[in-house]
């Protein structure tokens, strides 16, 4: 047999060349192949047909439970809703006898004008019943577009938000080096688990033009105190266990030769510029992760 032959009935097989040989030699090849149960051509078909039919009743079934919802996609809506104008057009247009009009208010006009000075206004009145109950559709159905819409850019912001939130506890640089191995999975659950508490409980973040912000909960935003500019996320995340007391690396070497949080100095500034002062003596941005960090914690009183 020839050699691509075989590579190609050990890949089938799931077996090396060397035993798709033994196995044509030993006369078993044919008791491996059935075993793999291969579906004959008309069985494929089958297949194929009661796949695609299936495919078709599931999305079918998920379209009209995201229209009880109200949750209808655009595209989809503006074909449902055009359909539905047009459908009413053709009956009113029947209805009053009118071949030629352009859209369902010229249609109403004509239908007006084409009644009036009759003896009996029961048409009139029953076309003008008509015209606002139409009208009264149309707003709803605009309404609820409108809802829907901003309900699923709110979901779908929401979601981005959530993901952004966790990378943002996930990328904290907690100093583990006084947890012991066996406890540390737990240990790293537990204070990322706080870190995120605490942050959920002071702010919200929020998307301002093409930037992620933080806020807190009386929608202001959050600003460095020494340069009133807006405090990236990730800084305000890793201030959290700073000012709780639960040990963090420096960004001065990052991973493990990070320098711990642990042990720094308590004494608060007297004011900004001394601030400023310590933070150019020690070589640290005052605008950076560890500066925020150490003006939330020394800032005087």
């Amino acid at each position: 047999m020839e050699k691509h032959d075989v590579e190609f009935l050990g890949s089938l097989l799931s077996e090396k060349p060397e035993a798709v040989e033994q196995a044509i030699t030993e006369g078993t090849l044919s008791e491996k192949i059935k075993a793999l149960n291969l579906m004959k051509q008309d069985e494929v078909e089958k297949l194929k047909t009661n796949l695609t039919n299936q495919v078709k009743e599931n999305h079918i079934s998920e379209l009209v439970e995201s229209a009880k919802a109200g949750e209808i996609d655009k595209a989809l809506y503006g074909v449902i809703k055009g359909a539905a104008t047009e459908r009413t057009e053709r009956n009113l247009a029947k209805e009053y006898g009118i071949t030629e009009y352009s859209g369902i208010n010229d249609l109403v006009s004509k239908a007006i004008s084409k009644n009036k000075g009759q003896t009996d206004d029961t048409q009139i009145q029953e076309l003008n019943q008509k015209i606002l109950d139409l009208q009264g559709v149309n707003v709803k159905l605009v309404s609820e577009t409108k809802d829907a819409v901003t309900a699923a850019e709110k979901k779908a912001n929401d979601k981005i938000l959530q993901r952004d939130k966790r990378d943002l506890v996930n990328g904290v640089p907690f100093d583990f080096s006084d947890v012991e191995q066996a406890n540390l999975e737990k240990i790293s659950g537990q204070r990322r688990q706080i870190v995120e508490s605490v942050f959920d409980s002071r702010y919200s973040l929020v998307f301002e033009g093409d930037k992620t912000v933080v806020k807190d909960k009386e929608g202001n935003l959050i600003k460095n105190p020494a340069t009133l500019e807006p405090i990236t996320p990730s800084d305000v995340m890793n201030l959290i266990p700073v000012e709780l007391g639960i040990k963090v690396k420096s960004s001065e070497s990052g991973g493990q030769g990070g320098k711990s949080s642990a042990g720094k100095g308590d004494a608060r500034f007297n004011d900004v510029a001394e601030f400023n002062q310590y933070c150019s003596d020690k070589g640290i941005l005052s605008t950076g992760p560890e500066g925020i960090a150490i003006w939330a914690k020394r800032k005087p009183q």
